[in-house]
């Protein structure tokens, strides 16, 4: 998007859309269901803590939109880890809370995009939703500046439900299966052409922005490396699995 404030260019943004009851309308059949803001919480000191289902932070949830229940929906999700985290009957336990193939591809996602502040490797940066036509939660993504460039070991997750996922025989066999469908879709999506179709139509724009933060060479250098990303990272994160 374009910005003009007060008949001044304010430069390039992206215009970006929140999670409000906009998009619960468009994605869910029900849009009536709890969602929860899973970024970290700021205290009135200037500290802050991140924000996940363990007995120490689940009550910072906050409630964006829905009905006020007490977090008693998040509190059962931090209960059955508590009672099954490392044991057998972990995946089966969160099945009944937790849309997990939903999930998993979440999870697939952000390893594909290579996004090292997100809930799975920061445990920030996410949304929590209860869906009301079978009461799991399904979590989605915010705020994801970092990606496309930065470096994170994919097995260094720091989100409790992707942690003991992985000592999860399991629940591991299938992210396996939601990396590769992830992958699939990505190589199948022409993202080359979104990248040069995206590139030559905010070029001149870039050129324009009175308020640009960089230089052009740096931001073309940048575009190269989101080109490049695009190029070879399925066939990375395959070969940083074992998926064949």
């Amino acid at each position: 998007a374009w910005v003009i404030v007060n008949g001044t260019d304010y430069g390039l943004y992206a215009n970006i859309e929140p999670y409000e009851d906009h998009f619960l309308q468009r994605k869910f059949d029900d849009p009536s269901g709890n969602l929860y803001d899973g970024d970290y919480f700021l205290f009135e000191s200037g500290g802050y803590t991140l924000v996940d289902f363990t007995d120490s932070q689940d009550d910072y949830f906050q409630l964006d939109l829905g009905e006020d229940v007490g977090l008693v929906d998040i509190q059962a999700i931090t209960t059955a880890v508590s009672e099954t985290g490392g044991t057998d009957g972990f995946y089966e336990r969160l099945d009944e809370l937790l849309n997990w193939e939903e999930f998993l591809r979440f999870w697939a996602v952000e390893q594909w995009l290579c996004a090292p502040d997100s809930y799975n490797y920061n445990k920030n940066n996410y949304r929590v939703y209860f869906n009301p036509e079978d009461g799991k939660a399904q979590l989605f993504p915010w705020d994801q500046d970092s990606i496309y460039y930065s470096t994170i070991s994919l097995t260094s997750t720091s989100g409790i439900l992707s942690s003991n996922c992985q000592q999860d025989v399991e629940c591991m066999q299938h992210m396996y299966e939601e990396v590769d469908h992830v992958c699939t879709v990505a190589d199948n999506m022409d993202l080359d052409v979104l990248y040069e179709t995206t590139t030559a139509l905010i070029q001149p724009y870039v050129d324009a922005d009175p308020r640009r933060e960089v230089g052009t060479d740096t931001i073309a250098y940048y575009q190269d490396v989101v080109n490049s990303w695009i190029s070879s990272r399925s066939a990375a994160l395959r070969a940083s699995w074992g998926i064949e």
